[in-house]
């Protein structure tokens, strides 16, 4: 037996959630199918933003420094 931890960045491009606790919520009900058992924990939810095609999350090649800075305070542009 293994278990595995994660850290996800899901962007909210429809605003279809409201708060962290949706968020688990959503996240819940995705793996509740699965013969695994989930726990999360630690959720947290990004200052608000515009979207652009240019962005700088909208690539595959976006890292974890990319997605963290908007946590921040301020999100740079």
């Amino acid at each position: 037996m293994r278990m595995f931890k994660a850290t996800i960045y899901y962007v909210d491009e429809e605003s279809t959630i409201r708060d962290e606790s949706d968020f688990k919520d959503h996240l819940e009900y995705m793996f509740e199918r699965s013969y695994g058992i989930t726990h999360f924990e630690d959720v947290d939810k990004s200052n608000e933003f515009e979207w652009d095609d240019d962005i700088d999350i909208n690539s595959t090649k976006a890292g974890k420094e990319t997605y963290e800075k908007y946590f921040d305070k301020k999100v740079s542009e």
